[in-house]
């Protein structure tokens, strides 16, 4: 269980950048209002 653990951290701090840019990417589509509607309620406003 440890050694998971320290692998799942080992693999965070080599994929640092990626995650960051795709958890960034992420959050800035969850911020666009008009987009998240227009997809989820399909164009009703």
């Amino acid at each position: 269980m440890a050694a998971g653990f320290i692998a799942l951290l080992a693999m965070a701090t080599v994929f640092a950048g990626p995650l960051t840019a795709y958890t960034d990417a992420t959050a800035a589509q969850l911020f666009e209002r008009d987009a998240y509607i227009n997809t989820v309620l399909g164009g009703v406003s």
